[in-house]
């Protein structure tokens, strides 16, 4: 049994003595507890035992003495027991018939838990800051409300990383805890502000705040410790650092004044147990003090057989609220006013081991009436001897051994006539240094003879425990272990020369029998044969040749410009280089070889190219030059045409016009004037010379010519045949000077 105050449990430790059970009271503060003396026991009760009693490894060493080793565990009842006593969370009460929390709803008060975060001077404390905070939330119930303060250097210095609310969802709350940025606090006034007036809003009955700090923030002004006081609201402090670096003055006074508690911790390991020790007073509306009497609600459980309860069992004056789980057996409950069956004692199976939950207990204060009672001792007898675990059957043996790294779990069966027992179920699991499991699968290796192995990888102590099976039922089960203080190496405490001369033999190298002699030897004289080792070549030629050569195809038929093709040609070849011959692993004059010999590869593939580029760049400037001069030369052409046709036709015109008479009232043409079409005909854009004078020709051409002319379009035609003719020859001098 353990027990904080072994005074209160005289009389069930008395009752069971008297029902020839033999009973060892521990107190938890004389000393630790670990796996290895938890396989003494067949069973261990925790007597009104607060979570903050046991860190988190021995928690685990709990589960698997029940769940993997068979060992019973029952929990009793009182003012530190259960969530009221910060057990909410916990690995333990996943082993347990009830939840610690109350899932069912019901009109019970809340608490509301406040915790603020100074940043912490001390190796990784910002860290331990993350971690006890989330602890907290671990701790409190989920109809709770929680709040986080801290000092970041954002704008705004003191915020709430998280908001004050009921902390349903615990996962996302740690979650935002995981990402907050704690600052060094100028003072401890607006943070405290901040945390009362949060608290105050809400309709929590216990109201209470955790702060860690080294205390050197100035210290909160009178109106708010007055104001706390008035709210009843708690403050307990934790002062984290070394020496006079932490100033406890200020955190003793706030603490003091308030109702709360100081913590001087120089460990930081000790941080977890000291928030759950402080987060559980928010979980005081779990404990009701109200005189009930318990009802028989499975009057056919194990644990109540033969005990006569007169008609009426007797009553206790008080409980922790809990929850039933579905699987569990309830074998008393008290009937509260809004007809929800509180459970008072519950049993189940939890793995190869067996768990008890009974949630009153403190005998001087809530169960007087039991320990008068005749019935108690048989009834606590009964419930201690079902919890118990089982013996394994007396003929089977089990031993264990090592060979280097791999261990082996050997069990040898034999019936009463000294007979083998062979086609044996041995479940077995060995529980390693690091809390971790594995399953041990056992095969018959001879006569009733049946071996297991398992990996040997850390150092420490490893406990097997193997059930024994006959005809699908349990008999019960054995346990064993080894331990591994050290390395296997470290055994041989001698030099193994036989070993060193074999080696020496199928390498080839020499044996020195003075080691302070050695540095007379050619020790490093590589001279030894150069060594081969094969290796597929499959992978290296379809990464660094295959590929390669499928990119440059693909640039080949996808890219028409040959400059183009260089680049990516060369940008490839770069890549197998660097990558795949290995080159950028080594050292940098080699990286820039390859860069230089890449780029020579570029260019020659390049050069070629480069005249055509640069024509290519200045053929239109060189084009629209020369188009100008032909344009100018035409024209120039065009116009002595003109000119010399316009001279002939004025020459053989010359002597009708003189035998005509003038025409009265038309002005002879100057033809020193020039032609102008006016603005109106100058907006037409103007086409190509040669489209105009082709046009001018086919239409002219395919014009029909009357079958009578007069006289004076004799002349007009000869002009303009002379004319037409005029250009034809232009047109081919055009043709030859081009």
């Amino acid at each position: 049994m353990l027990s904080t105050r072994v005074e209160d449990d005289v009389a069930l430790v008395e009752a069971l003595r008297k029902e020839n059970i033999d009973v060892e009271v521990r107190d938890v503060s004389a000393g630790e507890l670990d796996l290895l003396d938890l396989m003494g026991y067949s069973v261990v009760i925790l007597a009104n035992v607060p979570a903050n009693t046991f860190t988190s490894r021995q928690q685990m060493d709990f589960v698997n003495y029940v769940s993997n080793l068979g060992g019973g565990l029952i929990m009793t009842g009182g003012d530190e027991a259960y969530g009221a006593g910060g057990w909410i969370g916990s690995p333990m009460a996943e082993i347990m018939p009830v939840h610690f929390e109350i899932k069912h709803k019901r009109v019970i008060p809340r608490g509301a838990l406040v915790v603020i975060c100074h940043s912490c001077e001390i190796p990784r404390g910002n860290y331990w800051g993350t971690e006890v905070a989330k602890k907290s939330v671990e701790t409190i119930s989920s109809r709770d409300y929680f709040g986080l303060l801290t000092y970041s250097w954002s704008p705004g210095g003191v915020n709430w990383e998280v908001p004050i609310q009921l902390a349903t969802n615990k996962e996302a709350i740690k979650s935002r805890i995981d990402k907050m940025s704690i600052g060094d606090m100028p003072d401890f006034d607006s943070t405290m502000r901040m945390a009362v007036k949060g608290l105050i809003a809400t309709d929590a009955a216990q109201k209470h705040i955790i702060m860690i700090s080294d205390g050197d923030p100035s210290p909160p002004a009178p109106s708010v410790i007055k104001q706390m006081v008035k709210h009843k609201i708690t403050c307990s402090t934790i002062g984290i650092g070394f020496g006079s670096h932490v100033m406890q003055t200020s955190l003793q006074n706030i603490a003091k004044k308030t109702g709360g508690k100081y913590y001087a911790c120089r460990n930081p390991k000790k941080l977890p147990k000291i928030f759950v020790k402080e987060s559980k007073v928010v979980r005081r509306s779990l404990i009701s003090e109200e005189v009930f009497t318990p009802q028989m609600q499975y009057a056919a459980s194990e644990l109540l057989v033969g005990v006569d309860a007169g008609g009426q069992l007797p009553p206790l004056n008080g409980m922790v609220l809990t929850s039933p789980k579905d699987e569990a057996q309830i074998p008393l409950v008290r009937l509260g006013k809004d007809g929800v069956a509180d459970p008072v004692l519950a049993h189940w199976q939890a793995g190869l081991g067996r768990t008890v939950a009974f949630t009153s207990g403190f005998w001087p204060r809530w169960g007087g009436s039991w320990v008068s009672w005749p019935s108690y001792s048989k009834l606590w007898s009964q419930i201690v001897r079902w919890s118990m675990r089982q013996d394994a059957p007396a003929n089977l043996d089990v031993f264990t051994r090592i060979k280097g790294n791999e261990g082996t779990v050997i069990v040898d069966a034999v019936d009463k006539n000294a007979g083998a027992l062979n086609l044996l179920n041995l479940p077995g699991v060995i529980i390693k240094p690091d809390q971790q499991t594995e399953r041990l699968q056992f095969t018959q290796t001879g006569p009733g003879h049946y071996e297991a192995h398992f990996k040997v990888d850390q150092t420490g102590q490893y406990i097997a425990n193997v059930a024994v099976v006959e005809n699908g039922k349990p008999q019960g089960s054995i346990q064993t272990g080894l331990s591994v203080p050290f390395s296997p190496e470290f055994r041989e405490l001698n030099t193994n020369e036989a070993l060193l001369e074999r080696v020496r033999e199928i390498t080839g190298g020499r044996w020195h029998d003075d080691i302070a002699q050695a540095d007379q030897h050619d020790i490093f004289s590589h001279d030894m044969p150069p060594t081969r080792a094969k290796e597929p070549i499959w992978e290296w030629m379809l990464a660094w040749v295959l590929l390669p050569l499928f990119l440059i195809d693909v640039a080949i038929r996808r890219l028409a410009s040959w400059l183009a093709f260089s680049v990516v040609f060369e940008l490839v070849l770069m890549a197998v280089l660097l990558f795949g011959v290995g080159v950028a692993h080594g050292p940098w004059w080699g990286i820039l070889g390859v860069v230089i010999l890449v780029e020579l590869v570029g260019w020659s593939m390049r050069f070629k190219s480069i005249g055509p580029l640069v024509e290519s760049l200045t053929s239109t400037v060189a084009t629209l030059g020369h188009a100008g001069e032909r344009s100018r030369a035409s024209m120039d052409k065009l116009k002595d045409v003109r000119d010399r046709v316009q001279d002939e036709r004025d020459t053989k015109d010359s002597p009708r016009r003189a035998s005509r008479p003038k025409t009265q009232g038309v002005p002879s043409a100057d033809r020193s004037a020039r032609f102008d079409v006016g603005d109106d005909a100058a907006k037409i854009e103007a086409g190509d010379l040669r489209e105009t004078m082709d046009a001018g020709e086919a239409k002219s051409e395919d014009k029909p010519r009357p079958s009578a002319k007069p006289e004076a379009d004799a002349d007009d035609e000869d002009a303009t045949s002379r004319l037409l003719r005029a250009k034809r020859r232009a047109r081919r001098d055009m043709d030859k000077d081009e």
